[in-house]
């Protein structure tokens, strides 16, 4: 893919600006906007629904944790999974929950990654806010 065009969901939407060719700050900005616009694509897309992809998504997790008793470990594993799979622009090192106590209906994720910036490894932070009662997740 060229630099600068963005990801092909982001060429496709006409409401998104095209990356720009800066360096530094902004265009870490641009990218990083990038990656969680796809990543809330991603992530609230659903195993099968792609028929060019099947994989893509997350799995049904009411499928998927039937006999287990840790479901928010199968969804972080889920999360880490998919990023890992079809997010190549960085490297999925930990995907964390984070609680909450003031939003007991939302489950806070940490996604640490890192991504290269100006050659360099750069640490990111990305975090993910799944509402229970809607099930879509929100990236922050």
């Amino acid at each position: 893919m060229p630099k600068g065009n963005g990801s092909l969901f982001d060429r496709l939407d006409s409401n998104v600006r095209p990356l720009s060719r800066t360096l530094g700050r902004e265009r870490t900005a641009e990218r990083i906007g990038a990656i969680k616009r796809h990543l809330e694509r991603l992530l609230n897309a659903r195993q099968g629904c792609a028929l060019s992809n099947p994989d893509y998504g997350l799995p049904d997790f009411n499928d998927a944790v039937s006999g287990t008793t840790d479901l928010l470990t199968c969804l972080a594993a889920g999360v880490r999974v998919a990023i890992a799979q079809y997010e190549p622009r960085v490297d999925v090192r930990q995907v964390r929950l984070m609680p909450d106590a003031d939003s007991p209906v939302e489950l806070y994720f940490r996604v640490d990654c890192t991504m290269p910036v100006d050659h360099k490894e750069q640490l990111v932070e990305i975090d993910l806010v799944m509402n229970r009662d809607d099930t879509r997740y929100r990236v922050l």
